[in-house]
């Protein structure tokens, strides 16, 4: 198995590396020399070696597990609504309400800012906006 250089200019680009020309060639070459190297593990005779998923006993090292808010409301807002966007790099066309920038919103029947968290599975849409044009129930609301 090799890496060609489309594929490592789509792996650069998903970690929004910026690379000069003889950095992919040195990286193209440094990857298929380690692929080369992990796949000679395929050449052992392991017949004699009993399967396993943990060469080491597995033991937790973290707190113990118990419920507990993880995130705040301004949190939860910017990982789905702006994160988004950064992520499929388009954030200078969507992501936040901006001139130039495609409209994509939601109009909400209670600001999510102003109630308690527990009220937040009760908010509901009252209209959607896709590209700067209503698709679901355009104003004036009643």
């Amino acid at each position: 198995m090799a890496i060609d250089r489309e594929q490592l200019l789509h792996v650069a680009r998903l970690a929004r590396l910026e690379l000069r020309e003889d950095e992919v060639e040195r990286l193209e070459a440094q990857l298929n020399d380690i692929l080369a190297a992990v796949s000679k593990v395929s050449e052992l005779d392991l017949s004699d070696v009993p399967p396993t998923s943990h060469p080491l006993d597995v033991v937790n090292v973290w707190e113990k597990d118990e419920p507990k808010p993880c995130l705040t409301v301004e949190e939860a807002l910017h990982a789905t609504c702006v994160a988004p966007a950064w992520i499929s790099h388009d954030e200078r066309v969507r992501g936040t309400l901006l001139p130039g920038r495609a409209a994509d919103l939601v109009v909400l029947d209670r600001d999510p800012l102003s109630i308690e968290p527990d009220e937040l599975p009760e908010v509901e849409v009252v209209a959607t906006m896709v590209g700067g044009r209503w698709v679901h129930n355009p104003p004036p609301w009643s």
